[in-house]
């Protein structure tokens, strides 16, 4: 067995240092700049994983950018010696600006648009099996047998029992947690040879 970290989630920002939307707490040494427009990047989430024993002992959290003209994604590690966000720095997601800049573009994204809501996340530990690249022990033809659903459910940590569409495994790709409460699923990974990244499905 290994340990994941389910998520529950609250509507609105009340005190939790884990959340989706709004400003981040802690920041990286420089605000992330999108490569193509050099805009700023919009803040979607931090996770902080200083108290969970999953990852990087030097790290304090995880936060997840997009550019919201480009889609450019961004996830970054935030040091433990990161400073706090004491001036508010940062473009926060705003469900109106976010809708307008999607004007023109594939419906899907234009839902998740107007699909994210502003939420405090707390955590459930639980074990789940160890990952493995031998997923189909998991699956009914194409659901998660009853006694498996929960590896579908937003975490961090844990066993992900889906492939890609080219047949890799999650763990192959280096899967560190997915979370479909942003709206499209997005998936955190961390390979060895590629560092930190996510994309959306």
């Amino acid at each position: 067995m290994t340990t994941a970290y389910y998520a529950k989630y609250s509507p609105g920002h009340h005190g939790a240092r884990d959340r989706i939307g709004g400003i981040p707490t802690h920041l990286p040494p420089q605000y992330p700049m999108c490569n193509d427009c050099n805009e700023p990047l919009t803040f979607i989430m931090q996770l902080y994983v200083d108290d969970k024993d999953l990852f990087d002992d030097s790290w304090l959290a995880l936060q997840l950018y997009e550019c919201k003209t480009c889609y450019e994604p961004s996830l970054i590690a935030i040091d433990k010696g990161a400073r706090l966000n004491a001036k508010n720095e940062g473009v926060p997601l705003s469900q109106i600006d976010y809708q307008l800049s999607n004007m023109g573009v594939p419906s899907s994204r234009v839902e998740w648009g107007e699909y994210v809501q502003w939420q405090d996340i707390t955590w459930e530990r639980r074990d789940d099996p160890e990952p493995t690249d031998d997923i189909a022990q998991f699956w009914d033809d194409d659901n998660l047998k009853p006694e498996f659903a929960y590896l579908g459910h937003d975490k961090l940590g844990g066993c992900f029992a889906w492939c890609d569409d080219g047949g890799t495994s999650a763990k192959e790709l280096g899967a560190i947690g997915q979370f479909s409460s942003i709206g499209a699923t997005a998936y955190l990974y961390n390979h060895p040879h590629r560092g930190l990244s996510f994309e959306y499905f």
